[in-house]
Formats: C-alpha cells, structure tokens, sequence
C-alpha cells in the first residue's frame, strides 16, 4: 500500500527531483491515517445447530 501511495505521489510531481524519503514518509502517514480512520468490523455470531454436537462424531 505504501508504495503505491508513493509511487502515485511521484507521479504527480511528474517523477522528476524530490525528496523519496519524504514521500514514503507522507505516504506512510497518510495509509496509517486512512487505516485509523476506517472502521473495523467484528464478526456477528452466527448459531449454527450443529455446533452443539460432537466433533469427531464418535
């Protein structure tokens, strides 16, 4: 992710001169706070009717 950031930062300075450090930095800072800000999901619990046999069956 974070090289593609860069990458596309590179590219719209037109790849030419730059600082690469400081854009895998900005990148860098920008995915953390894309990933930050996301939400994340828990898993619903699910009642399965098998869930209450034994497993292996005997």
């Amino acid at each position: 992710m974070i090289v593609e950031a860069a990458y596309w930062r590179a590219q719209k300075r037109g790849l030419a001169g730059g600082d690469a450090t400081q854009e895998w930095l900005d990148a860098e800072a920008e995915i953390d706070a894309l990933l930050l800000k996301t939400p994340t999901r828990r898993p619903r619990f699910h009642w399965l009717p098998w869930c209450h046999r034994r497993f292996p069956p005997a």
